[in-house]
C-alpha cells in the first residue's frame, strides 16, 4: 500500500509539472531535469510493485516510461525524452562493461562447446527461418505486394538479420534481479553477448550483398574489410583499456563508481569524436564501437586482473539506477503511433521471429545433447530486443530509401512488442531452469 500511495503522489506531482504550474518547469531544461528524477522514482516504485506478483522489475520500468511518456499520459514530454537520450549512451556503455564483467573465462572455456553450437544453431535457424517465413507471409504486407522478387529477397534477409539481435541489457538486469546462477544462466549470457556482436556483422554483410544485388554492381570488399577492422580495433582497444582500468582500481582507494561512470562517458564521446574527425579531415569512415570496447574492458578486468571482484562490486552498486533509467527512458521512447498503425503486421513478425528463435534454440541444444528441460525453455530467453535492434532498424531507412522506411517502421513496432513480452518469458525460463535465487533456496 505504501508503494502504491507513493506512486499516486508522484503521478500527481508529475501532472502538475507537466502543466507547467510550478516555476521553472516551463522551460525544457527544467522539465527534463524533473522528468529524469520522476522517471527514476516512479519506475523504481512500479518495478517493486510488479515484483510482488513475480513479474520482472524491468517490465515495470518499461511500462512506467510508456504510461507517463509522450504517447499516453504525456507527463514526460517528447522534447524531454530527446534531451535525455544522452543517458542512453552512458547506460549502454555501462551495461556493456557489466556484460563483459559477467563473462567468466573459466566458465566460457568449460561451456565453449555448448555455447558455440547454440550460437551456430540460433544464428542460422533464426536468420534463415525468419527470412523464409517472411517470404511466405509477404502477401500479408501491403508494401510488399508490388515488389519484384529481388527486392523482396533483400527485404526478407534484412529483417532476418535484425531478428538475430538480442538484448544483453535486459538479460543482465533480470539475471541480477533474480540472482540467477548456474550452467543454464552462464550459457544464456555468453550466447546473448556473442549474438549481438554477430548480429551486427551479419546485418552489415546482408546490407552489402543486398545493395549489390539491387544495383547490379559488384559487392565492395572494402566495406567488409573496414567493418572487420572496426570490430577488431574496438575489441583490442577495449582489452588495453581493461588493463589500464584495473591498474587504476588497484592504485586508487575510493570513488570507483564515479570512475566507472566517467570511463563510460569518455569511451562514448572519444569514439564519436574520433569517427567525426577522421571523416571530416580525411574522408575516412571508421567508427570504433563503444559497446564492444566496454565489453572487452569488462572482460579483461574480470578475468585477467586481480580487481575482478572489486570491479563487479562497483558495477553492482550503480546497476540499479542505470537499469531503472535506461528501461524507463526506453519505454517513454516507444512510439505508440507506429505500434497503433502496424500492430497486426508487427504481431505477424513477432510470431515469425518467435518460432524461429524457438527452433534455433532447440537445434542448438540438440546438437550438444543438452538436457530436455533446457531444450524446451532455452528459446524463451532470446525474445527481448532493444538498443542494437533499433539501431539496425533505423539503418535500413538510410541504406534502402525506396522501401526502407516502411520496413524500419514495422521493425520498430515488432521490437517494441518483443521488448515488453521478452523479459517476462526470460524470468520464467530462469525459474523453470531452477537457477533463480528463490528456487536454489527452496522457494
Amino acid at each position: 500500500m505504501r508503494r502504491l500511495l507513493t506512486l499516486i503522489g508522484l503521478a500527481a506531482l508529475a501532472y502538475v509539472a507537466s502543466k507547467a504550474y510550478l516555476p521553472g518547469f516551463s522551460n525544457i531544461t527544467g522539465h527534463a531535469t524533473w522528468s529524469l528524477g520522476f522517471l527514476l522514482l516512479a519506475a523504481f516504485t512500479v518495478g517493486e510493485l510488479l515484483s510482488l506478483i513475480r513479474l520482472p522489475r524491468i517490465t515495470g520500468y518499461l511500462l512506467t516510461g510508456l504510461a507517463f511518456g509522450p504517447y499516453l499520459l504525456g507527463f514526460v514530454s517528447e522534447a524531454s525524452v530527446q534531451s535525455l537520450s544522452v543517458i542512453d549512451s552512458l547506460a549502454l556503455t555501462f551495461i556493456a562493461l557489466s556484460a563483459g564483467g559477467e563473462l567468466p573465462w573459466k566458465d566460457i572455456r568449460k561451456n565453449r562447446k555448448i555455447i558455440g553450437w547454440t550460437i551456430a544453431g540460433l544464428m542460422s535457424v533464426v536468420f534463415l527461418g525468419s527470412t523464409l517465413l517472411f517470404l511466405a507471409f509477404s502477401k500479408v504486407f501491403a508494401f510488399t505486394r508490388d515488389l519484384d522478387m529481388r527486392s523482396l529477397l533483400v527485404m526478407a534477409a534484412v529483417l532476418g538479420a535484425i531478428a538475430t539481435a538480442r538484448s544483453p541489457a535486459s538479460a543482465i538486469a533480470i539475471i541480477k534481479e533474480t540472482r540467477a546462477r548456474g550452467v543454464f544462466t552462464e550459457i544464456v549470457l555468453g550466447v546473448t553477448v556473442a549474438m549481438d556482436i554477430l548480429a551486427i556483422i551479419l546485418f552489415a554483410l546482408v546490407v552489402s550483398v543486398g545493395q549489390s544485388v539491387l544495383t547490379g554492381t559488384n559487392m565492395d570488399p572494402g566495406f567488409i574489410i573496414g567493418l572487420s577492422l572496426e570490430i577488431v580495433s574496438s575489441l583490442t582497444l577495449g582489452a588495453i583499456l581493461g588493463f589500464l582500468l584495473a591498474a587504476w582500481l588497484k592504485r586508487v582507494d575510493g570513488y570507483h563508481l564515479i570512475t566507472i561512470f566517467v570511463f563510460a562517458v569518455l569511451v562514448t564521446e572519444a569514439s564519436h569524436f574520433l569517427s567525426l574527425q577522421l571523416e571530416s579531415w580525411y574522408q575516412v569512415k571508421f567508427h570504433l564501437e563503444p559497446m564492444l570496447i566496454c565489453i572487452a574492458t569488462g572482460f579483461v578486468v574480470r578475468n585477467f586482473s586481480s580487481q575482478g571482484a572489486r570491479f563487479l562490486h562497483v558495477i553492482e552498486e550503480g546497476g540499479l539506477m542505470v537499469y531503472t533509467l535506461f528501461f524507463a527512458l526506453a519505454g517513454a521512447a516507444l512510439d505508440l503511433d507506429i505500434l497503433r498503425n502496424t500492430w497486426t503486421l508487427a504481431l505477424v513478425l513477432v510470431l515469425i521471429r518467435g518460432l524461429s528463435v524457438q527452433a534455433g534454440a532447440w537445434v542448438g541444444m540438440r546438437l550438444v545433447q543438452a538436457p530436455d528441460k533446457f531444450r524446451k525453455i532455452f528459446g524463451m530467453t532470446f525474445i527481448t530486443q532493444a538498443g542494437v535492434s533499433l539501431g539496425l532498424a533505423k539503418a535500413v531507412e538510410v541504406r534502402f530509401p525506396d522501401w526502407g522506411p516502411a520496413v524500419a517502421t514495422l521493425a520498430v513496432a515488432t521490437i517494441s512488442i518483443n521488448q515488453i513480452i521478452g523479459p517476462i518469458l526470460f524470468k520464467h525460463a530462469l525459474w523453470l531452469a531452477g537457477e533463480t535465487g528463490d528456487r536454489r533456496e527452496g522457494g
